[in-house]
């Protein structure tokens, strides 16, 4: 490594924190998608305040705070990571609402991000969702959907009640 490269704190990036997922933290995720689902269809505030709850109940940190604590660059998709072992854990738990849940976040979150800024991000603290993690969630999501009776009502929110079956037809399956 030369000279001008070279890290000059002498730090070193700590690996990603582990990520534990229980039954309360299942709990936990269920209430922060309802608090974002509720508000959905309000007004911009509420819905950021929700996202940011949720990345932070998912162990988010701000940016400045994770280069403060000589964390890894990959924290800031931690997020993402958590929502994956939630819904990988909700399966194995039965549980296939809460992953269909998710993939309707998730949706949502893929829908806005082509608009999103730094700032939106930095607010919110969460990234956008890494290619291979937007495709586990997907297929996790999916799944549990089919598994569903079709009139299963997935997340009431302000803009409507969507159901297993509407959620699969819209996906294409």
């Amino acid at each position: 490594m030369g000279f001008l490269s070279r890290d000059k704190t002498g730090a070193t990036a700590v690996p990603l924190r582990p990520i534990e997922i229980s039954d309360a933290t299942l709990v936990e995720a269920a209430q922060r998608l309802t608090a974002f689902e509720s508000a959905v269809g309000t007004s911009d505030a509420p819905v950021r305040a929700a996202v940011r709850a949720l990345a932070e109940t998912a162990g988010a940190m701000d940016i400045q705070v994770l280069m403060q604590r000589g964390l890894s660059p990959e924290e800031a998709k931690r997020p993402w990571h958590w929502l994956v072992k939630v819904a990988s854990h909700a399966r194995d738990q039965g549980d296939d609402v809460l992953p269909a849940r998710i993939l309707l976040f998730t949706t949502w979150w893929s829908s806005m991000e082509p608009g999103m800024t730094v700032g939106d991000y930095m607010d919110m603290l969460l990234d956008p969702i890494p290619s291979e993690l937007r495709a586990l969630l997907n297929s996790m999501g999916l799944d549990s959907l089919r598994r569903l009776p079709p009139e299963t009502v997935i997340a009431p929110t302000n803009a409507g009640a969507p159901n297993a079956g509407q959620l699969l037809a819209a996906a294409g399956g």
